[in-house]
């Protein structure tokens, strides 16, 4: 259930330091609407950290001054979002334009003759989520080479299983599957950075 009023909003910091669900993260955005500064920090430091995922792939010469332009937007037109998953694909649609904008300053040096006409900003993300979608599932699909558990077990993560249905299929037990899912991750933020300069 979400957090409704500014009053029940502080139990929500429990959990400041924890990966946050989508539900979770849905109840930091009702926060943030109310005009709780919590819920505004917490908020927009999720959508940076997914901003700087495809900044550092896509320009990562320019990652902090891309993003830092786009939260400046996204926060100017916060009032006017209505979900969380509306504020994530505005967020990334200015992104694919600031980036945009880099490319062209790229072609522009190199004497190339493009038009210097500012994208529309939309509501649709769609491109970045499958970006990032086959990013991640590249790079499990690569870490199961040497690591074929890490593969049952971050493919079955992807997909939504519980660690539970996780647990029964692969035949280990939970305390195991806890601590293989800890490296197996690991071993993919290494793979992700090594592989995309992508720091997650």
């Amino acid at each position: 259930m979400r957090l409704r009023g500014r009053q029940e909003t502080s139990a929500m910091w429990k959990w400041r330091s924890k990966s946050l669900s989508w539900q979770d993260l849905e109840a930091v955005f009702d926060a943030a609407k109310l005009g709780d500064e919590q819920g505004i920090d917490r908020l927009f430091s999720f959508v940076r950290s997914r901003l700087m995922l495809l900044a550092r792939h896509r320009v990562p010469e320019a990652a902090e001054d891309v993003v830092q332009d786009s939260l400046l937007i996204v926060h100017r037109e916060f009032p006017a979002v209505s979900s969380l998953g509306g504020l994530l694909a505005f967020a990334h649609q200015v992104l694919r334009n600031k980036i945009g904008n880099v490319y062209q300053g790229r072609y522009r040096r190199k004497q190339v003759d493009l038009a210097d006409a500012q994208l529309p900003y939309s509501m649709d993300g769609k491109s970045d989520a499958r970006e990032l979608e086959r990013i991640v599932v590249q790079s499990i699909a690569k870490l199961g080479e040497n690591h074929p558990v890490c593969r049952s077990i971050l493919a079955a993560l992807f997909h939504g299983l519980e660690p539970g249905e996780i647990s029964e299929k692969l035949g280990i037990s939970k305390s195991n599957l806890k601590v293989r899912t800890f490296r197996c991750r690991r071993a993919l933020r290494d793979l992700l950075r090594d592989e995309y300069s992508l720091d997650v």
